[in-house]
């Protein structure tokens, strides 16, 4: 299955953790930019979640985007003012054309 470019219309920013020390040498996490992302932002159904078996209370949206390597679970996207923890990264059909972001808004 191919992504439908015209269902890719939330651009999202795909942000990474950046682990630094403070001037009193505690641990501190940063947030840096990696690049924008075309994707489709869903609210997470059941039937979703069971279809790839997950029972996640947490996950609260479904995330489609084209395959990219460089997306991962302690990565976090930001949307229009929204922040979307990832929890999970599926490469549907292990085809390395789409991914599903499993995420969860942080309020």
């Amino acid at each position: 299955m191919v992504v439908q470019a015209g269902k890719l219309r939330n651009l999202v920013t795909l942000q990474r953790p950046v682990r630094t020390t403070d001037e009193l040498g505690a641990s501190v996490v940063a947030w840096e930019t990696v690049r924008q992302v075309w994707t489709e932002i869903k609210p997470a159904t059941a039937r979703e979640l069971a279809r790839v078996g997950r029972v996640d209370a947490e996950t609260s949206h479904v995330i489609t985007a084209r395959y990219a390597a460089d997306v991962a679970a302690d990565c976090r996207l930001t949307y229009a003012g929204r922040t979307f923890n990832i929890t999970g990264v599926v490469d549907v059909g292990e085809r390395r054309r789409e991914l599903a972001i499993y995420a969860t808004e942080v309020k």
